[in-house]
């Protein structure tokens, strides 16, 4: 049997649905850049990259309000005959906006030499505190009011900076034959990445 809020009698149940009209997802994308040549090996970039993912799927345990454990340490939940009713639609979104500048000098005189520094920021509603978990294991706060929490996502690299450098070594470099055998008509390399961590989350009590 069920009870008067609709619930089986003597347990909770978990339920979930999924909106009626539910919407595709989609990511609209944006870009512009300038290239500049000051010689015939070196080259300037600056571009502006911009990302808008609309209609970003959600799915919201909606039986809690924002706030249901502070008041008795319990989760009270709205309806008490059921466990979790967890609810699937197009809540999320996320917007990214930033850009990449780059100098690069084409092979050259023995050498090539490729450097770049990205600035952006990503923010979103709803996305998980570890990366590659899905928006389901992620906090929410209030499933009825998911703009509240809006702020930088999780998996947000506001500045990176690399570089690469690659030297041809000449084959007749050294004047002992032998020197030269050894360590002329090599390539020596280097690559680096320098970049922001990921943002810091405290929370507790969800």
């Amino acid at each position: 049997g069920v009870n008067e809020r609709g619930g089986p009698i003597g347990a909770r149940a978990a339920i979930g649905g999924t909106s009626p009209d539910l919407k595709y997802a989609y990511t609209i994308n944006r870009f512009f850049g300038i290239q500049y040549a000051f010689t015939s090996n070196w080259i300037l970039e600056a571009d502006y990259l911009g990302s808008q993912a609309v209609h970003l799927y959600t799915n919201l345990n909606r039986n809690r309000f924002a706030g249901d454990l502070s008041f008795d340490a319990n989760l009270d939940r709205l309806n008490p005959f059921f466990g979790g009713i967890s609810y699937t639609d197009n809540s999320g979104w996320a917007h990214y906006n930033g850009g990449t500048v780059s100098l690069n000098k084409r092979f050259n005189k023995g050498y090539t030499f490729t450097s770049s520094f990205t600035f952006g920021k990503t923010l979103s509603v709803q996305d998980a505190t570890g990366v590659g978990r899905d928006s389901f294991l992620s906090p929410v706060v209030n499933a009825y009011d998911l703009n509240a929490q809006r702020g930088v996502a999780a998996f947000d690299i506001p500045k990176r900076f690399t570089f690469s450098f690659v030297y041809d070594v000449p084959q007749h470099l050294f004047a002992n034959r032998i020197a030269s055998a050894i360590i002329g008509n090599w390539q020596v390399g280097t690559i680096g990445i320098f970049e922001d961590g990921y943002p810091f989350w405290v929370q507790a009590g969800l």
